[in-house]
């Protein structure tokens, strides 16, 4: 870690090197606030220049920063530098004039609102905090919003609202985390911390307290260092490991010493005599709290001087000095009746109750706002929802128009199904469907493909048109003879057609396919597949004939790999199943998992025997059953051919 010398000399070369006078002093702001405790009076310099500058510039709102900056430096560390009330109400006056900077207005409304609290009067410093964030708030300044709800988490916390407390802090940890301003994620974290060890979340609160050290040791600061220090000690004397929570407290009172951190210096000799007290180190316990009563008083922190008598009250009582058990008792009773009457917590509760009736109010006005924007947005989108389902509605009576009709499939197979359900209104499955005389062979075939186009919806749809369009140019090829010469003409075509070689990124798009040529006369059946296979149950048994493992590719390979013709012999009652993977692909069931094609050959043999009108009702409905309320994830596509 840097000495306090180097850090000031390193900033101080950092500022020369500012041209512009008005981020001069943000940069001061922000350095006072990171190192004030830790330099200790050496940040005056930094103040008395920031001051000297304001003043060049004519920048009242500079000047009023820094002397508010220095009081607190004052109070905080010496105690006892706010004793000129009338200088107080005088920059408190000065800031409700302030114009320029949010940043500046709000960081000196929270300023007002510590040294009201270091005074005692609490109510007065919830006042001034609350309008410290009704200024950040309005400009959405997170700096200045994390340091008020900050401020607010420390207020909550010394008047034992331990839940606002809590809410606080975590709030002005995502304020600051949100800027990356990791300072600021110590400090919040060092509260955080504060209140999960008084709720016995003990593994909780050291990981905010590692956070911090990490952070303060990257900063050098050391302020920020003994903070986390005293947490450490703190955790530790919750888990009753009271010898470590002494070895803790009594190092971090030795730093607090060395940068003369008065009101840290309170808090820890006070903690580390109330320990010292539950082991009955009574003679050492006096000792550490009479030190702390009398910088309490020096500070002029009367809840810390509260808390102070209160255990010097039991100390006496348990070494039975009853008198002045009872002397300290009084003085306790007295200052905390003073600080904290019922009286001063209800007006408190109201303040807090009036902010945030504001800001429900003020949300309430943002809501409507976008309410009313978010309305003519949705009308917006409506209509262009509407103009987009109408598109892609009419695409569909298009793509359903290039379907062969039942009429067509009907001439070419006297017994046959088509189980047919897209995704979406257009799909990326299709069939197709043709009788056709071979020029070679003379010989009379009906062919019938189940084509899955790579993707669904609309990207699937277009390509199901390219697809459809060069089937239909097969049947005039007279090089196209068996199923495998028209996979092998596709797989030529359709580089050419979609343009793919030459462009920055391939299109590497295509097909799965199955295609059957019946020959019924001959009783001969000829198959070729892209990817996908044949089956045919014979006798309540399953035959399958396999593709070829590869797509028909939209990237012109020259390597591919022609596809294999193949022929089979039918028999009369034989049923021919094309598909396509939609249908095995779908999750659901009991456990959402797919549907398999294990299962789905055992639903054909159980009801191969059925009508093929019956079968296709009979997958339709399980398919459904399976699927529930789960989204469908591909288009579906079964064809059956009754020999």
């Amino acid at each position: 870690m840097q000495h306090p010398d180097d850090i000031l000399e390193a900033f101080t070369r950092k500022l020369d090197g500012i041209p512009d006078q008005g981020e001069q002093m943000r940069e001061i702001t922000l350095f006072s606030i990171m190192y004030s405790d830790t330099l200790g009076d050496r940040v005056i310099r930094v103040l008395e220049r920031g001051i000297a500058i304001s003043k060049e510039k004519g920048s009242t709102d500079g000047e009023i920063v820094c002397r508010l900056t220095m009081l607190f430096n004052q109070n905080l560390l010496r105690g006892g530098a706010v004793e000129d009330k009338i200088v107080i109400d005088e920059l408190e006056t000065r800031v409700k004039h302030m114009q320029g900077d949010i940043f500046a207005r709000s960081f000196s409304y929270n300023m007002l609102a510590y040294l009201n609290w270091f005074a005692g009067n609490y109510e007065k410093g919830f006042n001034l905090i609350f309008e410290a964030l009704r200024h950040s708030s309005e400009a959405r300044e997170p700096l200045s919003e994390g340091w008020s709800n900050y401020a607010l988490g420390v207020f909550y916390f010394d008047t034992k609202d331990f839940e606002n407390s809590l809410f606080y802090y975590t709030k002005a940890f995502e304020h600051f985390e949100s800027i990356a301003y990791v300072y600021g994620q110590a400090r919040a974290s060092n509260g955080i911390a504060s209140v999960l060890i008084l709720r016995n979340e003990n593994e909780k609160a050291l990981q905010h307290i590692e956070f911090a050290i990490a952070i303060y040791r990257q900063l050098s600061q050391f302020s920020g260092l003994t903070r986390s220090l005293n947490d450490l000690a703190m955790n530790e004397k919750a888990l009753k490991n009271h010898s470590r929570a002494i070895d803790l407290f009594e190092e971090c009172i030795t730093l607090r010493r060395e940068i003369r951190h008065v009101q840290g210096l309170v808090t820890s000799l006070t903690e580390l005599g109330e320990t010292l007290l539950s082991e009955a180190r009574y003679e050492e316990a006096l000792e550490k709290l009479s030190e702390a009563l009398e910088l309490a008083v020096q500070a002029k922190s009367g809840q810390k001087e509260s808390r102070v008598h209160k255990l010097l009250s039991v100390l006496y009582k348990q070494n039975g000095n009853i008198e002045k058990a009872l002397a300290h008792f009084e003085r306790f009773y007295e200052l905390n009746t003073r600080l904290m009457s019922d009286e001063s917590a209800n007006n408190i509760k109201r303040i807090q109750n009036k902010f945030e009736k504001e800001q429900i109010e003020k949300i309430t006005e943002i809501e409507r706002e976008k309410n009313l924007e978010l309305q003519k947005a949705y009308e917006l989108i409506e209509q262009k929802n509407k103009d987009i389902s109408d598109s892609i509605n009419y695409a569909q009576r298009i793509q359903q128009g290039i379907l062969p009709t039942d009429e067509e499939i009907a001439g070419c197979f006297k017994n046959y199904f088509v189980l047919y359900e897209p995704k979406d209104i257009v799909s990326g499955d299709f069939y197709w469907s043709v009788n056709a005389t071979s020029s070679k062979t003379d010989i009379n075939v009906s062919l019938i493909a189940a084509v899955d186009c790579t993707g669904h919806g609309v990207p699937g749809a277009f390509m199901s048109m390219l697809g459809n369009t060069l089937l239909n140019q097969t049947i005039f090829n007279p090089e196209v003879v068996y199923p495998s010469d028209v996979l092998n003409f596709l797989n030529k075509e359709l580089p050419q057609n979609l343009k793919s070689q030459g462009k920055e990124i391939s299109i590497r798009d295509g097909m799965d396919m199955s295609i059957c040529s019946f020959d019924f006369k001959g009783m001969k059946l000829y198959y070729a597949g892209a990817n996908n296979p044949c089956w045919i149950i014979r006798q309540g048994e399953i035959i399958e004939i396999k593709g070829d493992k590869q797509p028909i590719s939209a990237f012109n390979d020259p390597d591919k790999r022609p596809f294999t013709n193949n022929e089979f012999s039918l028999e009369t009652g034989d049923t021919v199943y094309l598909f396509t993977d939609g249908y095995a692909d779908q999750f659901g069931g009991p456990k959402g998992k797919k549907f398999k094609y294990r299962q789905f050959k055992e639903i054909l043999l159980e009801n191969y025997r059925l009508p093929l009108p019956a079968q296709k009702e009979m997958l339709s409905k399980a398919f459904h059953r399976w699927k529930g309320d789960l989204e469908q994830v591909d288009d579906v596509l079964v064809i059956g051919i009754g020999v």
